[in-house]
């Protein structure tokens, strides 16, 4: 096997694992959701902020944790705007 052929096997693999580590996450988030924690609360359990768990959601098709995350960012924000 050459360079080039083990380096693309090496890349295919990393873009395999994350899409496997990506839908962990996903169904990691539900399950949170389903125990009862509110939506900032699990995506913190998950490391990471609520607004970043929307993005990739969206970006992945998964509209159904991206919209309810996507709301609770606006409700922040127009929150803030408003104590201007």
């Amino acid at each position: 096997m050459d360079t080039a052929t083990k380096a693309a096997m090496a890349h295919r693999a990393a873009l395999e694992a994350a899409e496997k580590r990506r839908a962990l996450r996903f169904d990691q988030y539900e399950d949170l959701i389903a125990c009862g924690y509110d939506p900032e609360t699990a995506a913190r359990r998950l490391g990471v902020t609520a607004m970043a768990l929307a993005r990739q959601a969206y970006r992945h098709g998964r509209s159904d944790i991206a919209r309810p995350l996507g709301a609770l960012d606006k409700r922040r924000r127009d929150a803030l705007r408003r104590r201007k």
